[in-house]
């Protein structure tokens, strides 16, 4: 199974950061929101699963552009910093619910 935090840990470690605090982040979008945008500077967001994100979903940020297609690992990482917005294709008929990992370094 992929471990996911020694995965970023292993990543911001040969960009010589460390870890100071980290937290699983639950986001919902409710019927009838399309966009949200999440001030995420000076942290790391990674995408922890892409389960049940529809299909052209777009996840953008100040250093990644993720758009949703059918055939993605499920359980890849996909890291975002800066201004996150998340943009969904079409409203939803029932929430959508994103987990991501945040990461704060020192």
């Amino acid at each position: 199974m992929f471990d996911q935090l020694k995965f970023i840990k292993e990543q911001l470690a040969q960009r010589g950061k460390e870890i100071s605090f980290q937290q699983t982040r639950h986001l919902a979008m409710e019927t009838g929101v399309t966009r949200m945008e999440i001030g995420a500077y000076n942290q790391h967001w990674y995408l922890a699963s892409l389960t049940a994100i529809p299909i052209g979903t777009t996840i953008s940020s100040d250093t990644n552009v993720l758009v949703v297609s059918q055939g993605m690992n499920p359980e890849s990482l996909h890291e975002f910093t800066g201004q996150l917005i998340i943009e969904l294709p079409n409203e939803p008929l029932e929430p959508v619910f994103f987990e991501f990992i945040q990461i704060l370094t020192k």
